[in-house]
C-alpha cells in the first residue's frame, strides 16, 4: 500500500493544497481488513488502487476456498456421525463424563468387571458404582430401554449375543468398540452326568455343519430390518444442537473473558491514576470507583473515604493398691489361671500401682468386674464400675446402648471377623466362587453374615451342612464327597476337630485339588498337626489372633520375631488376660492425670463412681504402641467409641506345618507374610516357626505340553547378542503366555516336549478331534472371515477444489461476472440517482459518477466471494439488479460447497466386495483357504447355498485356490494386489492385518469356532484346567493376552473402514495445494502491477518537480522504507499558509475553571449548557497558528479558550 499513490489521502479535505498526505493502511488496519475478510464480515475501509484491489481480491478468493473446503469437510464429518460414534471403545467411555454406563446388576458381566484386575475394567466398575442414580439394571431388557430413552446419554454393557439381537430390531441402537473378554454359553447338566459327552459331541457336529450358525442367524437376524434402507435418509443429517455448536460458544465465552480481563486491568489502572490525582489511597479509590460502576443511574462519581476500625481479640503421686475382682463358674479353671497370670504380671512391673486379687465374691470397693452377663453390664452402668468383657456377645440395639456405656469388649467383634472371612475368601489369593459351609453350632453362623449376604454366592449356590458332636462323621464326609465339593469352610470346636478332619482321608477329600478353611480361632490348640503326611496334600488354612511379642523384643510392631512357648493358648483366656491389662492401662492413665480418688462406699441406685467414667474413657481411647509398659497376648488393641474391638490382626496359617501364609487387618486387608518378612532388616525376624516341615500342599504338578510353530501362537524367542536361552525361555507367543498364566492360576509347572499330556495351539474343537482327545472349555472364540488387499487410495490432485464444477461452469461464471459488471456500468449512466455533486471550490461544482467498470467489477467480485463492498448502488433498479446477483452468487457458492461435501462423502463409501456373497458373485478376484483345515471342512460339509457355491468355485479355480498354511495364503494376498482373497480364522486375520497396512478384513464374521486345550480322554486334571481358563476369562487376562499378541501397537495403519471415517476425511496439503498456488499467482501479479504503478507515479513526480527520474525514485523509495511514517509530503506546492474562504470550521469550547479539576470539551454552540451566554463572552487575546485562530475569552472570572 505504501508504494501505491491511490492510497495516500489528504488529511484535511478543506485544504485543497495540503502540506502532507496520509495513508490509512498501517498494520492494524491491514490486519482488520484481512480478519474481516476471512470471517466473511467485510470491512469499513477498502483499497482504491487497482493492484491493491487485485491483491485483496486474491485474498478473498483464498479465504472463500478455505472456508468452503472447511464447510464441505465439516459436512462430511457430520455425515459420518451417522455411521460412527465419538466413543469407539471402553477406554473412551471411561475417560468421558457425559455418558453414564452400567450393566446388569449381579450378572456375569458385572462379576467380570468387579473381579477383574485390569486397570480399565476396575476403573469402569468404580465409576458404575459411583453413578447417581444407579447405573445398574435388574435385567438386560431394562438396560436396552434405558439406552433407548437416554438418547445417547447412557450406554449398556451386555453380552454380544443379546446386543446383536436388540440392534437388529432397533435402528437407533448400535454396538461400539470390540468384544471385551471371552464368554461362552453351554448346556448345564448334573455333576458326573453320563450323557454329558454325547451332548458335547452333538454340539460339535452341529457347529461343524453350520447348523448353530443358521440357528443364530434365524433367531438373531431380523430379516425385516429396514435400517439399511433408511441409510440414505440418515445421511441427510439432523439439526445441529448446542452440543455440536458448543465450541463456537466456548470461543465467544473465551473472548468475553479476555475482554473482561483487559477491562479489569484498565479499571485498576484508572483506579491507580485517580488515586494519584485525588491524593487518596488506592483502596479508597477502588471502593469509590466500584460503587460508581455499580450505580448505573449516576453520571458523576464522588470519592468517599471510609476509615476502617480494628477490633482487639480477647485474648502429685503416691503408691496405691486397687482391688480387681472377677466372677467365674466352677469349671473355668483356664480363665482363672489367665486372670491370676495377668495380675501377677502387672504387680511385677516397676510401677507404684499394685492389684489385689478378689475372686469368687463381690465387695463394695471392687472397681472392675470381668464377666459377660447382661445383668452385670446393667449393674455396672448404674454404679459407674468399668465392665470388661472377653467373649463374643450379641450386639446391643441402638436404643439399648445407654445401658452399656461402661462396657468394653476386648474379644474380636463378630462383625469384623465376618468381614475378615469374606475378604479372605473372595480375595485374589483364594477367590472362592462356590463352597460349602460345615458347622456344628448355629449361633456361630453370625461369623459368616457377610458371606451369607453376598449375592454372588447366592447365584452359584451357597451350600450348608450341619453336624452334631458325637455323630458318625463318616456320613458327613460321604455327603461332601457325593457333592464333589472341593472348597469347604469348616467351623468346628478344637477338641473334636482332629477327629472330624481325620475321617476325610478315607473319602479322598485331602488331595491336591481340595481346599479346607478352618474358621475357629482356636484351631492351633486342636492338635491337627499330627495329621501331617505326604498323603495330606489338600490346601488347609486356619485363622487365629496374632500373638503378641514381648515389649523387650522391639514392641508391638515386631510381628516376625520367634515367639516363646505360651501357656495361655485359648483365645478366650488370652482375651481375659488382655482385659485385665487394658484395665490396668486405663487406671494408670487416670492416676497419672491426677484425677483419681478413692471410691466412696457405693450404694446401688443412689450414686455413681465418677472415676469409673474416666477409666472407661481412657480405655476406649487407648492405642497400642511400641512404648507400652504392659504386654498384651493379642496384637493391635484398638477399640471403637462404642467399646468394641473392631480392628485386630489375624494370622492365616497352615495348621499342619504351622506356616504363616498371610496377615489380615481391617486397614491393610490381606498381606503376604513372606513379603513382610523380606521387608524386615533383622535376621532373627526371618525365622520360621517350623522350618523342618515341608508343606506338601505347595508341591506343584508338572505337565508336558505339545504345540507347533506358528505366529503369533508359538515362536522362537530372539536372542540378543551374548544371550542364550534354555528350556521354556526359548519360546514366546500367545500360547506361552497362556500356559504361564494358567500355571499360576492352577499351580502347576510345565515343559514343552513332543510326547505330552497337553496340546495347545490354534487348535479348533471339532467332533473328529473330540473322538480321540478331550478338550477343556474354549480359551478363544472365533469365526471365519475374508482377508483381502486394501484398495489403492484415490490420487490426491493439486486442484481438487475445482472438481465440483466442470470447466464450462467456471467459464460461464466468469462471463456472467463480466457481463453483469458491464450491465451495471451502463445502467448507472442512465440513472440520475447515481450522479452526485462534487464541490471543488467556492466557484466550481461538478457532477461525478463513481460506477465505472472497475468499481462495478469490484462490487460483483466481492459479492460472489462472500465479502461486502464499500460501494453500493442507491437507485431502486440498480439495487434490484444487484440483489438478483447476490441471490445468484449465494446459490452458486452453496451449491459448490454442497457438491464438494458430496464428493468427499461419496469417495468414502466406495467398495466393490463387502461380504462373502459379493465375493462369490464376482469373477475378477479369486479366493481360497488352507487345504484340509477346519475352515475347508466347514465349507465342504455346509448345506448353505453361498457356502456350497463358494466351495465349488474354489475347487474349480486354476491355479489352485488352496494353500498349505496360513502364511502362504497371506503372502498370496499381499502379492496379488487385490486379485486374491483368503478365508481364514478371524484372530489370524487380525494378527496379519495389524502388521501389514496393505491387508484388511472385509465382511462380517461367519461360522463359530473355538480354540481349546487338548487333553487325554477322561483326564482327571481337565476340570481343573477348565476352571483355570474360566478364571482367566473372568479376570480379563485372556482378553489382555489376545490384545497383546494379535494387536500391533507399533505399526500405525491408516484405517479404511467407515468406523475410522474421521481420519480418512481430512484434507492434506495435496488436496488444497491448488488454492495456495492460485493465491501466490494472484499476489505475484498484484505485486508486478503495484511496482509498475509505483514507477509510473515516480516519473510523474520527476516531471512536475523538474527533477531527474533517479532523484524522484530515490526520494519515493526512502519514504517507502520508513514504515513508521503515516503522512506523506505533498509534492509541487508553492504556498503553505493560505486559508481557503470556503474552509469549513469546527468550533469547540474548552472550559477550565476553579470548580472543575478535569477539562470539558464541548461544541461552541452548546455553551449555554454550562450557563455561559454568548453576549457575555469577551476576547482577551488572539493568537494565530497557521490556519487555526485561537481566541482567549473570559467570563465571570473563568478562563475560556475557543478554537476556531
Amino acid at each position: 500500500y505504501r508504494i501505491s499513490n491511490h492510497e495516500w489521502e489528504n488529511p484535511h479535505p478543506t485544504n485543497v493544497e495540503p502540506i502532507e498526505l496520509e495513508n490509512k493502511w498501517y498494520t492494524s488496519n491491514s490486519a482488520w481488513l484481512m480478519i474481516g475478510s476471512i470471517m466473511q464480515q467485510g470491512c469499513d475501509i477498502l483499497p482504491r488502487g487497482g493492484p491493491m484491489r487485485m491483491l485483496v481480491g486474491m485474498w478473498w478468493f483464498f479465504a472463500l476456498m478455505i472456508l468452503s473446503t472447511y464447510t464441505a469437510n465439516l459436512a462430511a464429518f457430520l455425515t459420518s456421525n451417522k455411521m460412527q460414534s465419538t466413543i469407539k471403545s471402553l477406554k473412551d467411555l471411561i475417560e468421558q463424563d457425559y455418558v453414564k454406563f452400567g450393566t446388569f446388576h449381579g450378572g456375569s458381566t458385572s462379576q467380570f468387571f468387579s473381579e477383574s484386575n485390569n486397570t480399565d475394567y476396575h476403573k469402569a466398575w468404580n465409576q458404575m458404582k459411583s453413578f447417581q442414580p444407579s447405573a445398574f439394571t435388574s435385567s438386560n431388557k431394562e438396560g436396552v430401554e434405558r439406552v433407548r430413552k437416554g438418547q445417547g446419554n447412557y450406554a449398556f454393557l451386555m453380552e454380544t449375543t443379546s446386543l446383536s439381537y436388540n440392534i437388529e430390531r432397533d435402528c437407533h441402537l448400535q454396538q461400539i468398540g470390540h468384544q471385551i473378554g471371552e464368554k461362552h454359553y453351554g448346556l448345564a447338566v448334573p455333576l458326573g452326568a453320563d450323557y454329558r459327552t454325547n451332548l458335547s459331541v452333538s454340539l460339535l457336529q452341529l457347529s461343524e455343519k453350520g447348523e448353530l450358525y443358521k440357528l443364530k442367524n434365524k433367531w438373531w437376524k431380523n430379516h425385516n430390518n429396514t435400517c439399511n434402507d433408511n441409510k440414505e435418509a440418515d445421511l441427510d443429517g439432523d439439526e445441529l444442537s448446542i452440543i455440536e455448536l458448543g465450541g463456537v460458544f466456548m470461543v465467544l465465552g473465551g473472548g468475553i473473558v479476555i475482554a473482561i480481563v483487559i477491562g479489569c486491568c484498565e479499571f485498576l489502572w484508572n483506579v491507580q491514576r485517580v488515586a494519584v490525582e485525588e491524593r487518596v489511597t488506592p483502596c479508597e479509590a477502588f471502593k469509590a470507583e466500584l460503587i460508581f460502576a455499580l450505580k448505573f443511574w449516576i453520571k458523576r462519581k464522588p470519592i468517599r473515604i471510609s476509615s476502617g476500625s480494628s477490633t482487639s481479640r480477647p485474648s502429685s503421686r503416691s503408691t496405691s493398691r486397687r482391688s480387681s475382682g472377677a466372677l467365674f463358674f466352677k469349671d473355668e479353671f483356664s480363665l482363672m489361671e489367665a486372670f491370676d497370670s495377668a495380675v501377677t504380671d502387672i504387680n511385677a512391673l516397676d510401677t507404684e500401682l499394685r492389684f489385689k486379687v478378689v475372686k469368687h465374691f463381690l465387695t463394695e470397693d471392687d472397681s472392675v468386674i470381668l464377666q459377660n452377663l447382661d445383668i452385670v453390664a446393667v449393674l455396672c452402668n448404674q454404679t459407674g464400675i468399668p465392665h470388661l468383657q472377653f467373649d463374643w456377645s450379641p450386639k446391643a440395639k441402638e436404643g439399648d446402648m445407654r445401658y452399656y456405656q461402661f462396657t468394653v469388649n476386648v474379644a474380636p467383634s463378630e462383625s469384623t471377623l465376618s468381614q475378615a472371612l469374606w475378604e479372605i475368601l473372595r480375595s485374589r489369593e483364594y477367590d472362592w466362587k462356590s463352597f460349602t459351609i460345615v458347622y456344628e453350632v448355629e449361633s456361630n453362623l453370625s461369623r459368616f453374615q457377610h458371606l451369607l449376604s453376598w449375592k454372588p454366592f447366592h447365584r452359584t449356590g451357597l451350600k450348608m451342612v450341619k453336624f452334631r458332636r458325637g455323630d458318625d462323621y463318616r456320613i458327613l464326609w460321604k455327603i461332601l464327597s457325593n457333592m464333589k465339593e472341593k472348597f469347604i469352610l469348616l467351623d468346628c470346636p478344637p477338641d473334636i476337630l482332629k477327629e472330624v478332619v481325620n475321617i476325610s482321608i478315607y473319602y479322598n477329600m485331602t488331595g491336591g485339588f481340595n481346599n479346607l478353611f478352618l474358621a475357629n480361632l482356636d484351631t492351633h490348640a486342636s492338635g491337627l498337626a499330627s495329621l501331617y503326611s505326604k498323603k495330606f496334600t489338600a490346601k488347609v488354612t486356619a485363622i487365629r489372633l496374632r500373638r503378641y511379642i514381648p515389649p523387650g523384643q522391639q514392641g508391638e510392631y515386631d510381628i516376625f520375631q520367634q515367639e516363646p512357648e505360651e501357656s495361655i493358648v485359648l483365645t478366650k483366656s488370652q482375651s481375659l488376660y488382655d482385659a485385665v491389662i487394658l484395665y490396668y492401662e486405663g487406671l494408670r492413665m487416670v492416676i497419672k492425670s491426677g484425677s483419681f480418688r478413692l471410691p466412696a462406699k457405693i450404694k446401688c441406685g443412689l450414686q455413681s463412681w465418677s472415676i469409673g467414667e474416666e477409666i472407661v474413657k481412657h480405655i476406649k481411647q487407648f492405642k497400642t504402641r511400641g512404648g507400652n509398659i504392659s504386654a498384651f497376648k493379642t496384637q493391635k488393641m484398638f477399640l471403637s467409641s462404642t467399646g468394641l474391638r473392631d480392628d485386630f490382626n489375624l494370622e492365616i496359617y497352615n495348621p499342619l506345618v504351622e506356616r504363616i501364609v498371610y496377615i489380615w487387618n481391617k486397614g491393610h486387608g490381606l498381606v503376604d507374610y513372606e513379603k513382610l518378612q523380606d521387608s524386615s532388616t533383622q535376621e532373627e525376624k526371618r525365622q520360621k516357626l517350623s522350618p523342618g516341615k515341608e508343606d506338601f500342599s505347595l508341591k506343584r504338578v508338572r505337565y508336558t505340553i505339545a504345540t507347533r510353530m506358528g505366529e503369533p501362537y508359538f515362536m522362537w524367542r530372539p536372542e540378543p547378542e551374548g544371550v542364550h536361552y534354555e528350556g521354556n525361555e526359548r519360546f514366546e507367543g500367545y500360547v506361552v503366555d497362556l500356559i504361564y498364566k494358567l500355571g499360576e492360576e492352577c499351580k502347576f509347572d510345565f515343559i514343552f516336549e513332543p510326547n505330552a499330556q497337553l496340546g495347545i495351539c490354534d487348535l479348533t474343537i471339532t467332533q473328529a478331534r473330540r473322538s480321540v482327545v478331550d478338550f477343556t472349555v474354549p480359551f478363544m472364540q472365533l469365526g471365519v472371515s475374508i482377508l483381502h488387499h486394501k484398495p489403492k487410495p484415490a490420487e490426491k490432485r493439486l486442484f481438487a477444489f475445482l472438481k465440483p464444477f466442470s470447466l464450462d461452469v467456471w467459464l460461464c461464471l466468469l462471463v456472467a461476472l463480466f457481463l453483469m459488471a458491464l450491465l451495471l456500468t451502463l445502467m448507472v449512466r442512465l440513472n440520475p440517482s447515481e450522479w452526485q455533486e462534487q464541490q471543488i471550490d467556492d466557484c466550481l461544482v461538478i457532477i461525478e459518477n463513481k460506477w465505472f467498470l472497475r468499481n462495478s467489477l469490484w462490487l460483483y467480485i466481492g459479492s460472489i466471494l462472500g465479502v461486502s463492498c464499500d460501494l453500493l448502488p442507491k437507485a431502486s433498479s440498480l439495487r434490484l439488479c444487484t440483489a438478483f446477483w447476490w441471490l445468484f452468487a449465494l446459490l452458486m457458492s452453496r451449491t459448490y460447497t454442497a457438491k464438494l461435501a458430496s464428493f468427499i462423502t461419496a469417495s468414502k463409501l466406495e467398495g466393490s466386495i463387502k461380504n462373502l456373497h459379493d465375493l462369490v458373485e464376482q469373477n475378477k478376484v479369486q479366493f481360497g483357504m488352507v487345504k484340509g483345515g477346519s475352515t475347508s471342512l466347514f465349507f465342504s460339509e455346509s448345506n448353505e447355498s453361498d457356502y456350497r457355491v463358494a466351495w465349488n468355485k474354489m475347487l474349480a479355480m486354476k491355479p489352485e485356490a488352496f494353500t498349505a498354511n496360513n502364511r502362504e495364503g497371506v503372502d498370496r494376498v499381499r502379492r496379488s494386489k487385490g486379485r486374491y482373497a483368503f478365508l481364514m480364522e478371524t484372530p489370524n486375520i487380525q494378527y496379519y492385518a495389524q502388521r501389514n497396512c496393505e491387508l484388511m478384513q472385509i465382511g462380517p464374521t461367519f461360522s463359530e469356532k473355538h480354540y481349546g486345550i487338548a487333553v487325554p480322554l477322561n483326564a482327571p486334571f481337565r476340570s481343573n484346567l477348565s476352571v483355570g481358563i474360566l478364571k482367566l476369562s473372568e479376570k480379563g487376562i485372556l482378553y489382555n493376552l489376545k490384545n497383546k499378541w494379535f494387536n500391533n501397537n507399533e505399526t500405525k495403519c491408516i484405517p479404511t473402514d467407515l468406523i475410522n471415517f474421521e481420519q480418512s476425511t481430512q484434507f492434506n496439503i495435496n488436496s488444497v495445494g491448488g488454492l495456495f498456488i492460485v493465491l501466490l499467482a494472484g499476489l505475484l501479479v498484484a505485486i508486478i502491477l503495484g511496482v509498475v504503478e509505483f514507477l509510473w507515479n515516480t516519473q510523474k513526480i520527476a516531471i512536475k518537480e523538474k527533477k531527474s527520474p533517479g532523484w524522484a525514485l530515490r526520494e519515493e523509495f526512502q519514504f517507502f522504507i520508513r514504515f513508521w511514517r503515516k503522512s506523506k509530503p505533498f509534492r509541487n506546492l508553492k504556498e503553505f499558509n493560505e486559508i481557503s474562504d470556503c474552509h469549513k470550521m469546527t468550533t469547540k469550547l474548552e472550559v477550565s475553571s476553579n470548580s472543575h479539576k478535569a477539562t470539558d470539551v464541548i461544541p461552541f454552540t452548546s455553551s449555554q449548557a454550562l450557563g455561559i451566554e454568548r453576549d457575555k463572552l469577551r476576547i482577551d487575546n488572539q493568537l494565530i497558528f497557521g490556519s487555526v485562530t485561537t481566541y482567549m475569552l473570559t467570563m465571570s472570572g473563568e478562563a475560556v479558550i475557543v478554537l476556531l
